[in-house]
Parts: structure tokens; C-alpha cells; sequence
């Protein structure tokens, strides 16, 4: 058995979700057997590549696997050490920080802590090159752990360098590699954002190793995605193969052959540049509700078996602080779809409201029966 830490974004409960999503989805087996706000402690039957799977989550910063004692860390072969640790929950800290003195004394080592309550960001972290200089540690309740990897934000600063970027309609990297996790679509797998954009969930599943296949009603935005992605393909070589559709998503079965899953953050109405005001807001949402609807009765039709659905639903906020929700368990309920529930703990759906933003978004994930 090998145990880790998980180190959580600030969306902790949509982190969790992914992790579970990801390794379900693998056939891999694990026990979330703590989390809080800040971090996941998560055990395997056996041990597994740390980078190789940071770089297949958008929710997770760091992740470190436990150690017995500061006995086990290799330290550099250096006359300056650099280290760092996180103490999250733990009494262990002094303790940890006289038994590292003397194996550094033993050593013949000078060591220097880079304090944070956090541990170093991940900026911080690959500007003193950690893992070549030294290392850190992460202390959580009674464990100890040694970080093994770490979220590596200079990726998605290459990636927001392609052509077209459409600010005001455009998903986040990070939420976009999420909800390709969340479909639970592995490599060599189809996924279909029906509702694609300049393609930004698509261009997340590509570089995952999974066939992508997007639709947009929109003509020039569909040539914005290609240009993007052909952009993206030249840059990173990726071999898996994409698919856009100038059609509407209530159209989809039509036009797309079955799927695995399907990821997308649909229409959520008109850009705001104002909170709404109630009346409005209730106009928005129903006409939103009818879109959804005819969309999921194509969705339903053009996934496999037992696919899924990672969709985002807007929650309004509004002038006289009435929020204003879809009843998007109903609608998913009436096209054959059940909200999926992977462990006690995380209901759903799962609220992204990052500060400052005028419209909330609830994360859903369904499952065809």
C-alpha cells in the first residue's frame, strides 16, 4: 500500500471530485481516507507516477507521498540545501525541524528553510528548483510526507499564448482540465464538448491523449477553435485526432457518432456586466432551462453506454440578492440521466463561484442509464 498527500486548489471540493473522476476512470484503486479545505490524504494497492498524474489534474497543486521519518529523504549531494514545509493541521513541526538539523549536521550540509505556513508556491517552488536543491515536506495531522510533484503554472502560460482568446466566453484552463476529468474520458478514448468555443476543453483533452470532437452554431468561432488547435497540435505534437462540427448542440446525434463522454460549459446567457435584476434573471433561466433540455435528449442519444456528462449550470445572482437556479436535476431526471455520486462527503452539484464573478456556476456530473 502507498499513501499520499494530496495538496487541494481553492475549489476544494471540485478537487476532490477530479481525483476520484481521474483514477475511477483508470480502473485504479484508492481510498480517500481524509480531506479537509486544504489537502486529500488518499491511499493505492501501489504506487503511482506523482508527475505524470499532476500533470492530468487541474485541481491539485502538489502531491507528496508519505514517509515513516526524515530518515527517508534523500538529500542532495550539496553543499547548500534548500528546504520548505508545509505544516497543515500538525504539532510536528519543531519536532521535524531538530531531527532535519542534525541529519543535515551529519551531513556536513548548510540547509535554509523557505518557510510558509503552505509550503512554497508552486512559482517559488520551480524558481529555486527544489526538487534539484533540497526538498520539501508536508505535515498533515500526525503523517509526514515528501513531495514528489508539483503544479507547474508556466504550462498553462504557454498555452494562453495560442491565437484566439475570446476573455469574456472563455474557460479557464484549469476548469477546462477538470471537466475533461470529471466525463471521466480517458486516453484514446472520444469526448464531445458539444458547446466547444475557441476550444479550450478540447485542446485540454488532446494534449490528454483523447480524441476530441467539438461542436459550435457559430461559424467564425468554430474557425477561431480550428486555428487554435492547429495552432496547439504544431506546438506539442499531440497524436490524437480532432473533430469540429458548425452545427447546434441540439443537433448532436445527428451529426456525431458515439462518444465516451461529453464535457462542456454550454450557453449560460447573456455576458453580464451588471448583476440582473430578479425579473430578468428568471427570464434568463427559463429560457436557458428549454436549451438544456433539448440538449440532453441529443446527449442522451449520442453517448455510449453508462457515459457521462461534466456540465457547468449558471446560478444568478441578482440585484435583489434572490439567487436564481435551473431546476437541472429535473431536466436531467426527465432525458435519463442520474446525478452521479462517487463517495459520501462531496454532494452535487458542486458550486464555482470564484470572487468578483457576477454569475455563479454549479458543476454537475451525470450519468446515462
Amino acid at each position: 500500500m502507498a499513501e499520499y498527500v494530496f495538496m487541494l486548489g481553492r475549489d476544494f471540493q471540485l478537487s476532490i471530485l477530479e481525483i476520484a473522476s481521474y483514477f475511477s476512470a483508470r480502473n485504479i484503486a484508492y481510498k480517500i481516507k481524509a480531506f479537509d479545505s486544504k489537502v486529500a490524504l488518499i491511499s493505492f494497492n501501489e504506487e503511482i507516477d506523482c508527475t505524470r498524474t499532476i500533470k492530468k489534474l487541474g485541481g491539485t497543486i502538489k502531491i507528496a507521498k508519505l514517509i515513516a521519518s526524515v530518515d527517508d529523504i534523500k538529500l542532495p549531494d550539496m553543499d547548500k540545501i534548500k528546504y520548505s514545509i508545509a505544516d497543515i493541521g500538525s504539532a510536528r513541526k519543531n519536532e521535524v525541524i531538530i531531527k532535519l538539523k542534525k541529519r543535515f549536521k551529519e551531513n556536513g550540509s548548510k540547509a535554509y528553510l523557505k518557510d510558509s505556513v503552505n509550503g512554497l508556491s508552486p512559482s517559488d517552488f520551480f524558481r529555486h528548483n527544489i526538487f534539484k536543491t533540497g526538498f520539501e515536506l508536508i505535515l498533515y495531522k500526525e503523517h509526514l510526507a515528501l513531495t514528489r510533484a508539483v503544479f507547474n503554472p508556466s504550462g498553462y502560460e504557454a498555452r494562453d499564448k495560442r491565437p484566439y482568446l475570446e476573455r469574456e466566453k472563455l474557460t479557464s484552463i484549469r476548469l477546462a482540465k477538470i471537466l475533461v476529468n470529471l466525463s471521466h474520458v480517458k486516453e484514446n478514448e472520444k469526448l464531445l464538448d458539444p458547446f466547444c468555443g475557441v476550444a479550450t476543453i478540447l485542446q485540454e483533452a488532446l494534449l490528454m491523449g483523447i480524441e476530441a470532437i467539438g461542436m459550435d452554431v457559430d461559424k467564425k468561432t468554430l474557425y477561431h477553435a480550428n486555428k487554435n488547435l492547429t495552432w496547439l497540435r504544431n506546438k506539442y505534437k499531440f497524436k490524437a485526432n480532432f473533430l469540429l462540427v458548425n452545427k447546434d448542440a441540439r443537433s448532436a446525434s445527428s451529426y456525431i457518432e458515439k462518444v465516451d463522454g461529453i464535457a462542456t460549459e454550454p450557453y449560460l446567457g447573456p455576458y453580464l456586466r451588471r448583476l440582473p435584476e430578479l425579473k430578468e434573471a428568471k427570464r434568463t433561466a427559463l429560457g436557458l432551462a428549454r436549451l438544456y433540455n433539448d440538449s440532453l435528449k441529443e446527449f442522451h442519444a449520442t453517448l455510449k453506454p453508462k457515459g457521462k456528462v461534466a456540465i457547468i449550470i449558471p446560478k444568478f445572482k441578482t440585484k435583489e440578492q434572490v439567487p436564481v437556479r435551473i431546476n437541472f436535476e429535473g431536466i436531467a431526471r426527465q432525458n435519463k440521466f442520474l446525478i452521479y455520486k462517487p463517495f459520501k462527503g462531496i454532494s452535487m452539484p458542486v458550486l464555482y463561484s470564484p470572487k468578483g464573478t457576477k454569475l455563479a456556476r454549479e458543476i454537475y456530473i451525470l450519468e446515462k442509464v
